[in-house]
């Protein structure tokens, strides 16, 4: 799995190409230009492209964006002021939650395998993760990637490069 990060305005399918350019042209990937559509719950999936899934994400300011080549999610979000005692107690009552960073890193985890499963959230949101992990990488933002097999994730910032 490849997740590619980018602190910039660029979100969902833009950034999705952005990040299938690279991957032609710099990894040597074999794609064609991307079509795009969304199944019954929103998901995003390519319609010219079989062998290669996506999901993306975005907050405050950061987009992420998964490849692999099975199903799979991704979801980030920048820690802020919530309630989020009031939000556990609803939809995970079972978890002991003491900090901000612990409720956000539970709800990427809920969030990106329920994008890798293509449901919707709030169907989902009660229901423990499969096959999700958090990703430590950046500072007072939460990360989880979620796949049906648990791979290696290649982490590829954009703004290290630039």
């Amino acid at each position: 799995m490849i997740l590619f990060i980018e602190k910039n305005t660029l979100r969902g399918e833009e950034f999705v190409s952005k990040c299938l350019l690279l991957l032609k042209n710099s990894f040597g990937y074999d794609v064609p230009e991307p079509e795009f559509a969304r199944n019954e719950c929103g998901k995003p999936y390519f319609v010219n492209i079989s062998n290669l899934k996506f999901s993306c994400s975005h907050s405050g300011g950061v987009t992420v964006a998964l490849f692999a080549e099975t199903d799979c999610g991704v979801d980030i979000e920048r820690y802020r002021t919530l309630d989020f005692i009031k939000i556990t107690k609803r939809f995970f009552p079972d978890i002991k939650i003491s900090n901000i960073k612990d409720f956000f890193d539970e709800w990427v985890k809920r969030e990106a395998d329920c994008k890798r499963q293509g449901l919707r959230l709030l169907d989902t949101i009660k229901t423990e993760p499969e096959n999700s992990r958090i990703i430590d990488y950046m500072k007072d933002f939460s990360i989880a990637v979620s796949a049906e097999k648990n791979e290696p994730v290649i982490i590829f910032d954009f703004d290290q490069f630039n």
